[in-house]
């Protein structure tokens, strides 16, 4: 007998099992709160995404319409703004846009920002939608990725983790003396999703590198009491690259693509 595979069900199973993910918006918006003033100092730095955005513009062309879906500080943005595109950005979180806003009126970008969680019914369609790192905490997947589909008239894009372990989780979990653990597999999840809908999907994987200080490290060693091991730094060293500061390691994400089928 063939087991369906509903991908809904795996997503919330993922949902549940991950303690550290914020799935409540009240939780969620503190933390962005808390967070958006110093956030493109760390995650949001533009220069550890330049891979994904250079994708993203060899396929999203100027002149054409973009929602960006979770935008936070407008990394993507800003970035197709300036490539041309008509873009829409939303995002729950009020702190997160200001910092968004207050960069495209810098920059000379005309961007419309919209205060909204997602899904939402927009007043319009769009030729692409991205949504990056910002459907983690959607309790029903099928229906984040329906909204993106119906408002969409050419591809649907969602960034993500791949699951596979990176340099640094290697390097960390030697000094705990114990093998890395494997982060959720959210792309295949996400692509598994889509195509669940019936939506032709494939998935690029895009490596980027992302940089780690010595003291952020004791940061991440300190919870479990552990010091970064002689080892563990010869392994950082052989295969990441050495800075002033730390290291630049590399790190792969996931692109899913939804191509949408015209509609007559």
């Amino acid at each position: 007998m063939t087991k369906i595979v509903d991908f809904g069900r795996l997503w919330k199973e993922d949902l549940a099992a991950d303690k550290n993910r914020r799935v409540a918006e009240p939780d969620d918006l503190r933390f962005w709160a808390k967070n958006s003033s110093g956030y493109n100092q760390r995650a949001g730095n533009p220069a550890e995404h330049v891979n994904t955005l250079a994708y993203l513009r060899t396929v999203i062309k100027p002149g054409t319409s973009v929602l960006d879906i979770g935008t936070g500080t407008g990394r993507i943005a800003l970035d197709l703004a300036e490539h041309g595109c008509k873009v829409t950005a939303l995002d729950a979180s009020i702190d997160m846009l200001e910092v968004a806003e207050a960069e495209a009126k810098q920059r000379g970008l005309k961007i419309e920002f919209v205060h909204s969680s997602w899904p939402i019914r927009l007043e319009k369609s769009f030729e692409y939608t991205v949504a990056s790192w910002s459907l983690y905490r959607q309790r029903d997947l099928l229906g984040a990725l329906r909204a993106m589909v119906e408002q969409t008239r050419s591809i649907a894009f969602a960034i993500d983790t791949t699951g596979a372990p990176n340099v640094l989780d290697e390097a960390i979990a030697i000094s705990q003396g114990k093998e890395p653990e494997p982060t959720q597999a959210r792309t295949l999840l996400l692509a598994g999703g889509f195509a669940q809908l019936g939506i032709p999907v494939g998935i690029e994987l895009i490596t980027e590198k992302r940089k780690v200080t010595a003291n952020q490290l004791a940061t991440l060693l300190k919870d479990s009491q552990k010091l970064l091991s002689d080892q563990a730094k010869e392994y950082l060293d052989r295969n990441a690259q050495i800075t002033q500061e730390g290291w630049l390691y590399p790190r792969t994400r996931g692109v899913v693509y939804a191509k949408i089928p015209r509609r007559n």
